[in-house]
């Protein structure tokens, strides 16, 4: 995941805990439209999903909230 600041591109999967999966399923897991495409009873047991897979779900599934959450992530960590 990659967001452009001020010219620039940064590369967010790594250094955002914000982004992994813990996290965000954190967030997520009652939402009965989402979970329906995750392993989450594994996921309930801390067996996550791949990065790539689990926020490709989320950006197909429920755009908007994924849209929102990455939105106020970058917002929150751009702005100190």
């Amino acid at each position: 995941m990659f967001v452009e600041e001020k010219g620039s591109v940064l590369d967010v999967s790594k250094a955002w805990p914000e982004f992994c999966v813990k996290n965000a399923y954190a967030k997520i897991k009652k939402n009965t439209t989402l979970i329906k495409y995750l392993p989450h009873k594994d996921m309930d047991k801390e067996k996550y999903v791949d990065k790539e897979f689990f926020w490709t779900i989320c950006f197909t599934v429920a755009k908007q909230w994924a849209n929102n959450y990455y939105t106020h992530v970058v917002d929150s960590r751009l702005a100190v």
